[in-house]
């Protein structure tokens, strides 16, 4: 061999290899091997068009991270494509074909295999990062997609069992940063599907804080320019909303992503509203929650359900949220959007007198029914909501009749308490406020009652009747206004009561601006019989000062029941005024 011409620049030979050169001793003969060797391309080939499928699907949540659907994630690792790779992979050679087969089926989830002991996200993840001649390996040590729970991963980042401590020793050989890249991965197999129970109940998930939600993006309408239940409620406007206990945000749960069934509402599918606590106190988050539970299965009661909640690790703690449907809209809403009111269509009054009782019905439930049949552990049977107004009424509208008012449902029950007999009676109103509240919470000795609720229900209906009435601009602005007046610490407010002090007793009287004001409601040309009758309910039943006066939720739903069934046999009881301005009830 001669020499280099003189003058070139030359590498020595100890350096090649720093610049790409491999030498080839056995003359090429490995390359020769591999292409006799198809199963192993094969492998290759079908491994990369299952990564390039797992890449294809996923979905950006909400929080700008990937997830995979559950449904592509199972159409993806499919048992045709998962054989034909057992089949090619070379660390699967020496099996039988019945060997094979078997691994297949238990990685797919076919067959007699038990339940949840599938291999498919595990397998994807292999797949993900290369690793596929190591899916044998994983299998035959029997980490399942059961052992990807919350905590499943060591500190050195090996798939570890929980209960025995026994980690992955196939993982054990791979080196770290191929251990972090695989525990990275699982989070875009791992996000939860959210599901209701069989019996009354509803689930609770624990999730770290690597956990993926399947909350997609939604559009603006759904939140961030709409005026919903939840933002009227506490004066925000924006698809996340601060409130003094609790935020309340849109989201649209991945169509994979959610098993709740029908719930009871008509909804806008994939839609829901998530509250999540401002307190970090389990304590807070179990009273919010045992309020709910009391009526996740009457389905026959306008009250919104939960359908499930979650508790999440961040950064300052753990975080509980719940889960609720999404409303159109709350009644304020409501009134706002329904004009002109056309008093002359009777389907209008008629709807009105449906949703009140329903409205009444619920509450009657809250405060009675529930006692009927106690769960036989529960002594806490008495209830009441603590927060009735017009903002904390949902209005669900199905999405398939726009020309749907909707029906009323009763929500936000943040003040709820369930309360035992002898105590149902002695709660002191320590978180009363704003101008709806009774008088009770005022008065020398007050204490709130079931009967508190009877009182705010009838600012409520006595709303209601002046939208009806008068129209949206009324109820918000001139009622109030007709209301105001100095209290006794010199703060104008529209409450409906006013207070006296006598020897450091104060007591209450319903404010002469409300009787005049139900007593021109009266005289309007379009009061019918039906208006008369609701009138004089609100009046003499429900804004009572003497609590103990006014009427019971059970005997307030039977009173509406029979207007209700009047509006709809009789069409001059809707349509004919009376002639006078009050009516017995």
């Amino acid at each position: 061999m001669s020499s280099p011409p003189v003058g070139l620049n030359t590498i020595e030979p100890e350096t090649l290899a720093e610049h790409g050169f491999i030498e080839l001793l056995d003359g090429g003969n490995q390359f020769i091997s591999r292409e006799l060797w198809m199963e192993r391309s094969q492998s290759v080939v079908i491994a990369t068009e299952i990564r390039q499928a797992l890449k294809a699907a996923g979905v950006s949540s909400s929080s700008q991270r990937n997830f995979l659907p559950v449904t592509k994630l199972g159409e993806i690792i499919n048992h045709s494509d998962i054989s034909k790779l057992i089949n090619a992979l070379k660390s699967c050679s020496d099996l039988s074909p019945s060997e094979k087969k078997q691994l297949v089926n238990k990685i797919c989830f076919v067959k007699d295999n038990p339940p949840c002991s599938a291999y498919k996200r595990i397998v994807a993840a292999l797949i993900k990062n290369e690793r596929e001649e190591d899916i044998r390996s994983v299998v035959e040590e029997s980490f399942s997609d059961d052992y990807l729970t919350t905590g499943c991963f060591s500190d050195h980042f090996l798939l570890r069992d929980q209960k025995t401590g026994r980690v992955c020793q196939t993982m054990q050989k791979w080196n770290l940063e191929t251990r972090k890249k695989f525990r990275k991965s699982i989070d875009k197999f791992n996000a939860p599907v959210f599901m209701r129970p069989s019996d009354p109940g509803v689930y609770h998930y624990v999730l770290d804080d690597r956990v993926v939600l399947p909350f997609e993006i939604i559009p603006s309408a759904h939140g961030a320019n709409g005026d919903t239940i939840y933002q009227l409620s506490r004066g925000g406007n924006g698809s996340d909303n601060q409130g003094g206990f609790s935020h309340i945000k849109c989201v649209k749960i991945h169509a994979d992503h959610h098993r709740f069934g029908t719930y009871d509402v008509p909804h806008e599918d994939g839609f829901f509203a998530v509250k999540t606590l401002n307190s970090k106190e389990r304590d807070e988050f179990d009273k919010e929650v045992k309020v709910m539970l009391r009526f996740t299965h009457r389905t026959d009661k306008q009250l919104v359900k939960l359908l499930a909640t979650y508790e999440q690790q961040e950064e300052d703690g753990i975080r509980y949220h719940l889960i609720f449907p999404w409303a159109t809209c709350n009644v304020k809403t409501l009134w706002r959007e329904l004009r002109p009111i056309d008093r002359r269509d009777l389907s209008l009054i008629r709807w009105i007198s449906s949703q009140l009782f329903a409205v009444g019905e619920s509450l009657a439930y809250l405060h009675d029914e529930y006692a009927l049949n106690p769960p036989l552990d529960r002594q806490e049977v008495w209830g009441r909501h603590g927060d009735i107004k017009a903002s904390n009424f949902l209005v669900f509208k199905d999405p398939s009749h726009k020309s749907s008012r909707g029906s009323i449902f009763m929500a936000d029950f943040g003040l709820s308490r369930f309360h035992r007999l002898h105590s149902r009676s002695q709660v002191k109103p320590d978180h009363a406020s704003g101008s709806k509240r009774a008088p009770e919470s005022d008065t020398t000795g007050g204490t709130f009652s079931r009967k508190s609720d009877i009182w705010t229900l009838g600012v409520f209906f006595l709303e209601f009747v002046t939208w009806y009435l008068m129209g949206y601009d009324v109820v918000c602005d001139d009622f109030p206004a007709a209301r105001d007046e100095e209290d006794l610490g010199g703060i104008v407010t529209d409450t409906l009561f006013r207070i006296r002090e006598e020897e450091n007793v104060r007591t209450a009287t319903v404010k002469p601006q409300v009787t005049k004001w139900i007593k021109d409601l009266h005289g309007s040309a379009d009061a019918t019989h039906y208006v008369h009758d609701l009138l004089n309910l609100i009046e003499e039943k429900m804004l009572v000062i003497a609590k103990d006066s006014r009427i019971k939720a059970i005997d307030l739903k039977s009173k509406l029941d029979v207007m209700r069934k009047k509006c709809m046999d009789d069409e001059k009881y809707i349509t004919q005024s009376c002639g006078c301005e009050k009516t017995a009830n």
